[in-house]
């Protein structure tokens, strides 16, 4: 869901915090970028704003950059060797008076994310790598499988108990991903 320059302004101005992490981006995509969006993705899910310093300083990001910084993004978290699983995301760009910003929201996902094969996860402000971690590699496991509903068996659930439009918001989304995903021809 695309967020109205209002919405970042009121962000930033909340400043960073569990779910908010603001980055420069002024140079380039800063590495920590992909251990955030896997800490969030393993956690509760969050926002990254890049052209916006530690302080809520719009720094902003020069128009040619913007693309380019867009299509690193979605290439990178799709790729298997940085990031796996991959981590499906649509960042845009907001017009703020002192410059652009391309927002990155962040999903929290029912799966287990790594960045070049470590784990992270979200604490605080910070995104703490936990890969040799095995209790807490255990725990974030534990907290996904009940708050996720994927691997719950249902049983007296039929098709009728489904909502149609939800069937179409997901064709929907794959379709931006895999426009030759089977699901697509199915009824």
């Amino acid at each position: 869901e695309v967020m109205t320059s209002l919405e970042v302004e009121q962000i930033i101005r909340s400043g960073e915090n569990a779910q908010v992490e603001f980055k420069e981006a002024s140079n380039g995509l800063p590495q920590s970028f992909y251990e955030t969006a896997v800490s969030f993705s393993n956690t509760d899910g969050g926002i990254v704003l890049l052209g916006v310093d530690d302080n809520g300083g719009v720094i902003g990001i020069d128009s040619d950059w913007c693309a380019r910084l867009q299509k690193d993004i979605v290439s990178t978290l799709n790729s298997e060797d940085c990031v796996y699983p991959s981590i499906y995301v649509q960042p845009f760009i907001v017009n703020l008076q002192e410059g652009n910003v391309l927002v990155c929201q962040i999903p929290a996902s029912s799966q287990i994310h790594r960045y070049k094969n470590d784990i992270y996860v979200r604490e605080f402000e910070s995104d703490i790598k936990i890969t040799q971690d095995h209790e807490r590699i255990g725990d974030l496991y534990f907290r996904k499988r009940n708050f996720f509903s994927e691997s719950t068996i249902y049983p007296f659930l039929e098709i009728t108990d489904m909502d149609e439009k939800l069937f179409e918001k997901a064709r929907a989304l794959i379709r931006g991903y895999r426009s030759d995903h089977p699901w697509l021809f199915i009824s």
